[in-house]
């Protein structure tokens, strides 16, 4: 099914890239080289047999309608009100349903927005009403769903709704997405508290990568925030939230919190680049080296470009939400429990990135 495809396009994207960095690396006219050449052969005709298969827009589109005709027996199992929300307590008949069936429509539409997003664009707004009916009743309710990750998926994939520009795979600039976060009510009134209650629930999971994880599902809930606090009535939302002290709070402190850890782990990297490009700099030196050991340090190199890179992205992200919310929402933030706080932040990665 959908979830198995999805599943497996990501691995086979991840073993491409790994089979890429090994060849880089891999001496010229060397055994290794050949048959890393034969491995990423092999990867790249599965992967194209699967860009032929998801080529055909007719599969694409029956593949939305079922998860819309899905999505919408969901609801009615869970004894939706007309409103969409908020849902009644699950009953017995929903504890009993296996979370496979709620991630078959969130990995239907995922494989669509990510292999052909054109598709999503041209689908009527009722259509689009009914995905976001699904994404918000669920993701809104830790009753029904109390999977945290799974909770997660549903706002990952609803951050794929977001309109793009045709760099993004976007050909129409959007189309109907562009209306779809303005129109939908339940949106309006629902998204921003559930997004300001995801990005606190996932702090703690129980899961051994806990740590790791939260910040995966976040950036996809800080896409959602900075889009459609664009549009004044979810501006709104937010000033009603932010009078909420104590979850409003939490919610500060822990982008404090990240944005601290992102910044931290940039420079650390940064610093192990320098040390690494200078060793590389000196070619006497460095061409005494056992082979060994260089092609070790070009993999910590690539390594540590790659976790500066996200490092960055990421504390650029939550201190994109920040300014945000402090150009919109000031006074929450010169609270006694947050201006000290903040006033640290700052002032921390003034002095990492300026010195004492």
């Amino acid at each position: 099914g959908p979830s198995r495809v999805v599943k497996d396009l990501h691995k086979l994207s991840q073993e491409l890239h790994e089979r890429h960095a090994e060849l880089q690396n891999s001496a010229e006219m060397s055994e290794q080289r050949e048959e890393i050449e034969q491995q990423l052969g092999l990867l790249l005709e599965r992967r194209l047999c699967y860009d032929v298969v998801l080529s055909d827009l007719n599969l694409l589109e029956e593949l939305l309608n079922y998860a819309r005709l899905t999505a919408r027996w969901l609801l009615r199992l869970a004894k939706a009100p007309k409103t969409i929300m908020p849902l009644p307590a699950p009953s017995k008949l929903w504890k009993l349903l296996p979370e496979f069936a709620v991630e078959t429509v969130v990995d239907s539409i995922k494989l669509v927005a990510q292999t052909h997003p054109s598709v999503l664009e041209t689908m009527a707004l009722p259509v689009l009403h009914d995905y976001l009916n699904f994404f918000m009743a669920f993701s809104s309710s830790l009753a029904h769903i109390k999977n945290p990750y799974l909770r997660g998926k549903l706002l990952e994939v609803m951050s794929m709704m977001i309109p793009r520009d045709k760099s993004q795979g976007f050909e129409f600039g959007g189309g109907n997405l562009t209306q779809l976060f303005q129109e939908h009510d339940i949106a309006r009134q629902c998204l921003i508290p559930t997004l300001i209650q995801f990005y606190v629930d996932i702090e703690v999971t129980g899961a051994h990568n806990q740590f790791y994880e939260k910040f995966h599902y976040r950036h996809y809930m800080a896409q959602l925030l900075l889009y459609v606090c664009q549009f004044p009535v979810y501006v709104k939302a937010v000033e009603i939230e932010s009078e909420k002290t104590e979850e409003f709070v939490r919610f500060v402190n822990m982008m404090l919190n990240d944005a601290i850890y992102f910044i931290d782990e940039s420079l650390l990297k940064l610093t192990e680049i320098r040390k690494l490009q200078q060793d590389m700099a000196d070619q006497g030196e460095w061409m005494k080296k056992p082979e060994e050991e260089r092609t070790a340090a070009e993999q910590r190199l690539q390594q540590a470009g790659g976790q500066a890179r996200w490092g960055m992205v990421s504390s650029t992200e939550v201190l994109s939400m920040m300014k945000m919310l402090t150009g919109h929402i000031l006074n929450p933030f010169l609270r006694p429990e947050l201006a000290d706080r903040v006033a640290a932040m700052l002032n921390y990665v003034l002095m990492l990135i300026a010195g004492p």
